[in-house]
């Protein structure tokens, strides 16, 4: 009888779809019991008591107000994440006051994190197996939790991928000696701003 890891390790023989569909599926097996949870703490202020995500005809205000409404200045110091404030529109548009939604969302985001951590770590190592071990870590960390299945957590795993796409950007502008090495070196900023 085949052991896990002699099962991982043919996968892993039949190329980079293999370590690709691994990941999805344990970063998907570790959370998919997140998409029962209720809104809790800051999902409760950010989106159930936040008016401003049902509208779109202030969305202007999401790039110079703060983003969180006055009545709840002296309870929630207001910040400027306007990127943030614009995904919970969107949220808001595709799934209303329904929950599951929202965590399938921080889900799908985390899951793309590891995949993008997966693609730095090969691109920096070359190391299949380890990229692999790795990026699972990175799916399955304790650490994560909270940031994962908390509805407003979104702007950590949002942050993290746009952070992993500039440092993506900046290794592949190392690659290049010519005008595309701007190109890329342009996009990582503009990642790292956006993060």
């Amino acid at each position: 009888m085949p052991t896990l890891l002699s099962v991982i390790d043919r996968l892993l023989d039949r190329g980079f779809v293999a370590s690709i569909a691994i990941l999805v599926t344990l970063g998907f097996l570790v959370y998919f019991n997140a998409l029962g949870l209720p809104f809790v703490h800051d999902d409760i202020v950010f989106i159930q008591q936040n008016p401003n995500i049902q509208r779109w005809d202030n969305l202007t205000d999401a790039f110079f107000r703060p983003a969180i409404p006055q009545f709840f200045q002296g309870l929630v110091t207001p910040y400027y994440r306007p990127v943030l404030e614009v995904v919970y529109r969107l949220e808001f548009l595709l799934f209303g006051f329904h929950p599951a939604g929202y965590h399938f969302i921080n889900i799908l985001i985390h899951v793309v994190n590891g995949l993008l951590f997966y693609g730095i770590m090969r691109r920096i190592s070359q190391a299949r197996k380890m990229s692999l071990v790795a990026a699972a870590i990175f799916l399955v960390h304790p650490v994560q939790t909270e940031a994962v299945a908390c509805v407003s957590g979104i702007s950590n795993v949002m942050c993290a991928f746009f952070m992993m796409l500039a440092f993506d950007g900046y290794l592949r502008a190392q690659q290049w000696r010519c005008a595309h090495q701007m190109l890329w070196l342009a996009y990582a900023l503009m990642m790292f701003a956006v993060a």
